[in-house]
């Protein structure tokens, strides 16, 4: 098994972070542009805030309670117990 210097790793896992976090913000903002166009600004940016709002819920879900995604599914009533 080879052995990488530090800075490799560092430039490899900063370069997929700044790729997931533009290809998040581009989704969005297209997701954004569509609901102005057609219901009006106010409504694109309540669909924003509610993206953003709902996809940092599923973080803090999973991150911190440890929830996964197949349980809304196995064990509901438990997890509404914690939400």
């Amino acid at each position: 098994m080879r052995d990488f210097p530090f800075w490799y790793d560092l430039v490899l896992l900063l370069i997929f972070a700044w790729t997931g976090t533009l290809i998040g913000f581009l989704s969005l903002l297209i997701i954004h542009d569509i609901f102005t166009k057609k219901y009006g600004k106010i409504a694109g940016w309540i669909i924003s805030f509610c993206a953003i709002f709902l996809g940092s819920f599923g973080i803090y879900l999973g991150r911190y309670l440890r929830w996964n995604s197949w349980d809304m599914l196995t064990n509901p009533l438990t997890l509404a117990e914690d939400i």
